[in-house]
């Protein structure tokens, strides 16, 4: 992974040389503060994970003209953790149902990374606003974990926690549609906020540990607020 992250970085900072040595095209970077909304499959996560996490992109970008652009950055997403408590009839990840007499308390986590490659399309609407769009691709991974730290028994020890655990762990490549604006408040600084559609519902995860344990995301929503710097 960080043989990935050093090569993206790597050709990133080469085209950005040669574009400056040409002094040709406009070179911008930016930092994103994000929001994702992703639920999960009733029955492959849904009442146990958290639907929000944050998370931020760093990138870079480059405009080619007026109106097209190239993007591509890095997104670094906050481990988010829950508590939930599962009675009979719910599902367990997998498509198990707890029989009648089960129950259980659940911790779970889940994190997301990944690289992203966009073509924007921008429209300036007036001097320093614009409306853009992107359509790309995000590399993400996604890592989630299940522990049982209880269930109709009562409290279960350290080493059962430990042994029921369940991890997940999936990279894969996600279309991406973006939609957004953009204010320049200074001849070299703006900020932009935006709408990221992503396709996360190409993930399906099967645990580590067990064949019949699974997860199933549903498609992705980012909320996004960041501050540009053009060079």
């Amino acid at each position: 992974m960080l043989k990935g992250k050093l090569g993206v970085l790597l050709a990133s900072l080469m085209f950005s040389s040669v574009i400056i040595a040409e002094n040709k095209y406009n070179l911008y970077a930016g930092l994103d503060l994000q929001n994702r909304h992703m639920g999960f499959k009733e029955k492959f996560g849904g009442p146990l994970f958290n639907k929000n996490s944050l998370q931020t992109d760093v990138y870079l970008g480059v405009m080619l003209n007026d109106h097209i652009g190239l993007e591509s950055g890095w997104i670094q997403g906050n481990e988010k953790t829950n508590v939930r408590g599962l009675q009979a009839g719910d599902f367990v990840p997998g498509d198990n149902v707890l029989a009648a007499g089960q129950m259980e308390t659940d911790y779970t986590t889940v994190k997301f990374n990944g690289w992203h490659v966009h073509l924007t399309a921008q429209l300036p609407v007036s001097r320093t606003n614009a409306i853009f769009a992107s359509v790309g691709v995000v590399q993400l991974k996604l890592r989630a974990s299940i522990s049982v730290f209880a269930d109709e028994t009562g409290g279960l020890s350290a080493v059962d926690v430990a042994a029921n655990r369940r991890t997940f762990a999936q990279r894969k490549l996600i279309p991406s549609v973006k939609i957004g604006g953009r204010h320049k408040f200074t001849e070299y600084m703006a900020i932009r906020v935006f709408m990221d559609w992503q396709k996360t519902g190409k993930l399906k995860i099967t645990s580590k540990q067990s064949n019949f344990s699974a997860i199933h995301p549903k498609n992705s929503i980012v909320y996004g607020l960041g501050l540009v710097v053009t060079f």
